[in-house]
């Protein structure tokens, strides 16, 4: 499984990016990666709790909405190590709130994934209708 985005996905520069993803001088740039990426699955997941509730996860290909949603959200998480995720608050929480509408069908990912959720599930509502009782015969001597 690809993850939804990378490091070059993130709408900061690089060199931020290491730089909340670093807890002491002197780390390698592997363990700076390393947290880069675990930033990027936890966003993933959290992309997928919300998504799966209207498609299959993961998604492949990933649509550039999902691939936005997860670079935003993963800033967002890279930032807090640091205490600094302030200046990401009102990126993060549009980001959610957008999922939380895919989630209750208000809204999609777009063409990439179809366009449209899968269909209602099992347990959907069901409509009765009783015979018409008004016609033109049983109102024709009025």
């Amino acid at each position: 499984m690809a993850p939804y985005c990378t490091k070059a996905d993130l709408p900061i520069p690089a060199s931020l990016a290491e730089a909340y993803a670093t807890d002491a001088t002197g780390e390698s740039q592997e363990t700076k990666d390393a947290r880069i990426a675990a930033a990027i699955d936890q966003a993933q997941s959290e992309v997928d709790g919300y998504v799966g509730v209207q498609y299959t996860i993961p998604l492949d290909p990933v649509p550039k909405v999902v691939r936005d949603l997860t670079a935003r959200i993963a800033v967002y998480k890279l930032a807090f190590r640091q205490g600094k995720q302030d200046a990401y608050q009102v990126d993060y929480d549009g980001a959610v709130r957008f999922l939380r509408d895919v989630a209750a069908g208000k809204a999609t990912l777009g063409p990439e994934v179809g366009g449209d959720p899968d269909p209602p599930r099992e347990g959907g509502g069901s409509i009765q209708v009783n015979d018409r009782v008004f016609t033109r015969e049983t109102l024709q001597d009025y």
